[in-house]
């Protein structure tokens, strides 16, 4: 039979860190399971069975578990961006039907290039807006693409718009 491990205050345990405290409770199984006082990387202070420290089942307050879900969500930590939401804006005009543009964009043959479907690859390729821009396609027929795209002022893009259709009358 192996020896029995001896928590000591100051042992880690994944994010844990034992502390003076400890504690038992009996169950109604009449088994007694002992607690430690422990606290975590973040500042929590609990009591973490034996068991859950020495099999690694308990590896902290549950700020580990937040943080490594955070992480594998999170690819590029932009989309509360500007830029994002320009991206955004380009992708459901030009791909999603029940957007309200979607006649005057994708509708009509307005795409966006296979590179731009990620949006890391669109903030490579233009960059941040600057303060007072926005996208603007150089060709009005032509889809979103790199030669094809350039941030420019509001009044320059009013220049740069199809013609209106004449009444009918």
């Amino acid at each position: 039979m192996p020896a029995a491990k001896i928590i000591t205050p100051g042992d880690r345990f994944g994010r844990w860190t034992v502390l003076e405290g400890t504690r038992f409770k009996i169950y109604p199984s009449k088994t007694r399971v002992l607690y430690h006082e422990c606290r975590c990387d973040c500042g929590a202070v609990k009591f973490v069975s034996i068991y859950g420290l020495i099999r690694g089942n308990s590896q902290s307050c549950g700020c580990l578990h937040a943080q490594r879900s955070s992480e594998a969500s999170r690819t590029h930590g932009l989309s509360r961006t500007r830029v994002y939401r320009i991206w955004t804006c380009i992708m459901t005009r030009c791909t999603n039907p029940n957007a309200i543009n979607y006649e005057r964009y994708g509708g009509r043959g307005i795409t966006v290039c296979e590179r731009w479907l990620k949006f890391e690859n669109f903030l490579e390729d233009m960059g941040k807006p600057p303060d007072g821009l926005s996208i603007d396609r150089l060709n009005n027929d032509a889809g979103y693409f790199k030669d094809n795209c350039a941030w420019k002022t509001p009044s320059d893009q009013a220049k740069n718009r199809r013609p209106r259709r004449k009444p009918v009358i």
